[in-house]
């Protein structure tokens, strides 16, 4: 079939494109930072002598900081900038620190910048850069008018795919190999020592190592698994396996990780939070099974390689699911109302109809 005019004029653009210094924009949240983090392995492998930087928000800074794939990390400071912005007395500061946030990138004189994030602030932000190719989504796959920024759009195949496919399908659009790429998270050799000593101390070396991860983002609290169906899978887990279990918990969910072991026959370990985040990936890698809803923790334990158990309700798991692990197992209900794009639900019947029992038959294969 013969390409329309715009198309070829989009083509001949994009050939155009230098990638010797690269932006990329994805500024949050945890799980999503962590399923941009193929998109850096392909742009180092195809550009191996280009400058990548990346703008994150402070939130998920610890999983681009340090990054082998990466020469720059820009961290959009939101948590402080919030804060200022609704106190008069730091407006001032507010008003030079943001700009000269700003003139930083601009100062790297970056060739492309590449929108992974797709609204309105990582627009602004993409469009404030400098660079004079723009790359992101067309606007049926952005929101809050974020094609408005971009110079070179992207079409997707199809809508309905995953987070990390639709990364992948964005570069390759623009030509790059995206095959046999290798994903990589910093190495913190102080993480790597904790976690040594930890598991020569604590840990029966002959039992399964299990991380229960609870929670999820405040904002995202509906797709949790109760905490009473976590305590009697513990203990099935305990019984069968005599296994190491650790509940961790983000900011926040100490008490729903303390209710969970409180609950079980034999009380679990719980782990300190998951932050920082570099220290919770090398648990992680020591895991031999990660259960969990879907978060930022369940992206990171499948880029890691640990089988996972993934328990989704309203996400549609073929947008959502964990893309990277080889055994990963996905648990949940096909009921008429699942999914959905609540915000917020009552009586989550996707989550509630899920059973220890049938998460357990899951582990027992896995493991």
């Amino acid at each position: 079939m013969a390409l329309s005019v715009r198309k070829l004029r989009e083509l001949r653009k994009m050939k155009d494109i230098k990638f010797n210094r690269i932006l990329i924009v994805r500024l949050s949240a945890l799980g999503d930072v962590i399923n941009t983090l193929p998109a850096a392995a392909i742009l180092r492998k195809n550009y191996p002598k280009s400058f990548i930087g990346w703008v994150v928000e402070d939130k998920a800074k610890d999983i681009v900081i340090n990054h082998p794939d990466l020469d720059k990390v820009f961290v959009f400071r939101r948590k402080d900038w919030k804060i200022n912005f609704t106190n008069p007395m730091k407006l001032f500061r507010l008003s030079k620190e943001v700009p000269a946030f700003i003139k930083e990138i601009k100062s790297n004189e970056f060739d492309v910048v590449i929108d992974f994030q797709g609204n309105l602030k990582s627009g602004a932000i993409t469009y404030l850069s400098g660079a004079k190719a723009r790359v992101g989504f067309e606007r049926g796959a952005t929101k809050e008018f974020n094609h408005l920024f971009i110079n070179h759009k992207i079409k997707l195949a199809e809508k309905r795919i995953n987070r990390v496919e639709k990364n992948i399908q964005l570069l390759k659009s623009l030509g790059m190999d995206t095959e046999n790429y290798k994903v990589h998270l910093p190495v913190i050799p102080e993480d790597e020592a904790y976690f040594r000593a930890f598991f020569e101390l604590y840990i029966k070396p002959d039992k399964p190592v299990i991380v229960f991860h609870p929670g999820t983002s405040g904002f995202g609290s509906y797709k949790r698994w109760p905490a009473d169906k976590y305590s009697a899978l513990g203990n099935f887990l305990k019984e069968k396996y005599n296994a190491n279990i650790f509940i961790t918990h983000g900011p926040g969910e100490t008490a729903l990780a303390e209710e969970i072991s409180g609950k079980m026959i034999s009380p679990a370990l719980i782990h300190y939070r998951t932050e920082p985040i570099t220290r919770f990936s090398v648990l992680l890698k020591r895991a031999s099974l990660f259960i969990g809803s879907d978060s930022g923790p369940l992206h990171l334990a499948s880029v890691v390689g640990t089988p996972v158990i993934a328990l989704f309700g309203p996400k549609d798991p073929v947008i959502y699911a964990p893309h990277h692990s080889r055994n990963a197992v996905i648990i949940r209900k096909d009921l008429k109302c699942s999914p959905c794009k609540k915000r917020t639900c009552k009586k989550p019947e996707c989550m509630l109809l899920i059973t220890p029992e049938e998460v357990f038959d899951a582990a027992k294969k896995l493991l």
